[in-house]
């Protein structure tokens, strides 16, 4: 019944506003608080409709009602608005122009994507069926990929990681130039400086004590009592 009730709501503002604003031709500037209330109007139903569908399965009705509802009434009052441009016939994000789409990032989110979708759909297909062993070795193998490609896929194709990488890696080689290797004269200096301790000399007290006299001794190490 709730989600009928969405669908119905959506289906006005999708085909009866839709169909108005196109006909009158209308730009966002001439209908704003309309266009912009329709547009989260429509962000927060589909919200709803979305995640409600996902709960269609379980048990606790009015729970899942509920939190999907919650759910629409915070992409109503936090999500962008869409508006509807009528070059295009349809709403969107940007008032008066499509977004370009960035061929880099989406090269980016392909790869990265294909193999969670890869791995997802193996083990998901695999609690319907008794899989062979290519399948089990695929989905191990699509697995391994989900995780390790995407650092690669970045490395490879995102100019700004690639930058920072790189600098990263001369700052590293650049500190290593600087720093002072330890020889064998140093080594052999600061044994020699090393011997050359502090010899002490130990003298009785009235007390019954015995007391400690530093006094220099070059490489010498003895001793001697007063």
């Amino acid at each position: 019944m709730c989600l009928g009730f969405l669908d119905f709501i959506c289906t006005i503002f999708s085909s009866e506003i839709s169909g108005f604003f196109y006909i009158v031709g209308a730009e966002y500037c001439m209908y704003p608080h309309l266009q912009y209330i329709s547009g989260c109007v429509i962000v927060g139903c589909f919200a709803s409709i979305c995640l409600l569908s996902l709960f269609l399965v379980g048990n606790k009705t009015w729970f899942y009602i509920g939190v999907s509802l919650f759910y629409g009434l915070i992409s109503f009052w936090k999500a962008p608005s869409v508006v509807f441009n009528v070059d295009y016939g349809t709403w969107l994000y940007h008032p008066f122009i499509p977004g370009k789409i960035d061929l880099e990032i989406l090269m980016q989110a392909i790869c990265v994507c294909f193999f969670t979708f890869t791995t997802t759909t193996l083990w998901a297909s695999m609690i319907f069926y008794n899989p062979s062993k290519l399948i089990l070795h695929l989905g191990q193998l699509s697995w391994h990929l989900m995780h390790g490609v995407p650092s690669l896929v970045y490395l490879l194709l995102n100019k700004t990681i690639q930058r920072k990488a790189l600098r990263n890696l001369s700052n590293v080689v650049y500190r290593q130039r600087d720093v002072n290797p330890i020889t064998s004269n140093n080594i052999i200096k600061s044994q020699e400086e090393s011997r050359s301790q502090t010899v002490y000399r130990i003298s009785a007290n009235p007390s019954g004590y015995r007391s400690r006299a530093i006094v220099d001794c070059p490489s010498v190490i003895c001793p001697q009592s007063i």
